[in-house]
């Protein structure tokens, strides 16, 4: 492992796509922590801060903390610049450029199985099938680790005999809920345990959205069996359908809270999950993507951002305002909660708990519009929960 790369992904105010801008200049990590600052400055889209910070921080002494721990507690290094990093990450320019694991080498692609905390019976019993389901033909299972579904789904797979990743919104050696800590250990024997946090962050809620969008961005194929309206769960499925992947949901009871944020998405289009063959099946394609014009352009992501108001029969929050499409890289109408975010952003980074102040009344669009302006590029999350725009 390169303590120079470890030093590079420890950087405060230095995302992903910097980092992948400085790799890509320079020879190595290495040649990065020893650049000076006309040599930094040249290199397209770091800035005159960016150059400033990466010259003052040149010190390998957290990195080599870091890299201790890792080597205490069996935490592996998986970067950008090692053959088994997935090929779905190198087309993310978002993607982490470093991730942390225990256990097992991590396998490539899958299926996320994530739902509701606050499961049902139902919900429970559909997880479970389809966990053991993928096992039993050896497709890697993914989730969460939370409680309720993602609980569920890492064990039937485990009783299968399968194998299964748990991403974290907290470093690999850190138990969140607590109550799975047993739970963790037979992942971390028998599966994979990943994240993009350093050895001993916390969970906390400001981090989830990092760790479902690296699970979206991992995966083959996103079910989404149970969600409520201000679901974690839901948002996966968000960043999966404006990735580009297959993603599927549970059709649940009209009158169950669990069931209105998978009831949303089929009303938007995705497709209907009813049975595991599904889940294989390289036929079906993410909620039917057809041609308009000069645009390729998702039935399910359409609906993900079309304007709520002629939407009054969906849950409150549940969309932004309307645009052409969701695909990477495609021009679109940014909504007001987009606009705003980009408002608060111009002068300075702040954390995720600083935005969600301004939209304490509208979580879910605000959660979306985030999703989207990462996805477009126009922001990076920093490490240590920051949230800044973009370096052009």
């Amino acid at each position: 492992m390169s303590l120079h790369f470890l030093w590079l992904s420890l950087q405060k105010r230095i995302g992903p796509v910097a980092i992948k801008k400085l790799l890509e200049h320079f020879s190595s990590p290495r040649d990065i922590y020893e650049a000076d600052y006309e040599e930094l400055i040249r290199v397209k889209g770091i800035g005159k801060t960016t150059a400033a910070l990466l010259v003052k921080s040149r010190s390998l002494q957290e990195a080599a903390a870091v890299l201790e721990r890792c080597q205490k507690h069996n935490i592996k290094i998986l970067t950008c610049l090692d053959a088994g990093y997935p090929e779905a990450l190198h087309k993310i320019p978002r993607a982490p450029a470093l991730l942390y694991y225990s256990g097992t080498f991590p396998r490539s692609g899958g299926v996320v199985l994530v739902g509701s905390r606050k499961c049902s019976v139902y919900g429970k019993k559909v997880a479970c099938e389809a966990a053991s389901y993928l096992a039993e033909r050896d497709v890697p299972v993914i989730s969460g680790m939370a409680a309720g579904i993602d609980g569920y789904v890492h064990t039937a797979c485990l009783k299968a005999g399968g194998y299964t990743m748990a991403f974290l919104g907290g470093g690999v050696d850190t138990v969140y809920p607590s109550e799975h800590w047993q739970l963790r250990e037979e992942i971390a024997s028998a599966g994979t345990l990943v994240s993009c946090f350093p050895p001993g962050t916390p969970a906390h809620p400001g981090r989830f959205p990092s760790r479902n969008f690296l699970m979206a961005a991992w995966a083959d194929t996103l079910l989404l069996v149970e969600a409520g309206k201000q679901s974690g769960a839901l948002l996966t499925a968000n960043y999966g359908i404006a990735l580009g992947k297959k993603v599927m949901a549970v059709p649940g009871s009209i009158y169950s809270r669990q069931s209105v944020g998978t009831n949303a998405l089929l009303n938007r289009g995705v497709a209907a999950y009813c049975n595991p063959k599904q889940l294989t099946a390289n036929e079906l394609s993410l909620s039917g993507i057809e041609e308009k014009g000069s645009l390729l352009i998702n039935a399910g992501a359409e609906q993900i951002i079309g304007d709520h108001k002629k939407e009054e029969n969906l849950p409150k929050n549940a969309s932004c305002d309307q645009g052409p499409g969701l695909l990477p890289g495609t021009s679109r109408k940014r909504s007001s909660v987009e606009n705003k975010i980009l408002q608060l952003l111009e002068n300075s980074s702040l954390s995720m708990d600083q935005l969600a102040l301004h939209f304490k009344n509208d979580r879910l669009s605000f959660l979306e519009a985030l999703t989207m302006l990462e996805i477009d590029g126009l922001l990076e999350r920093l490490p240590g929960g920051m949230i800044s725009l973009a370096k052009s």
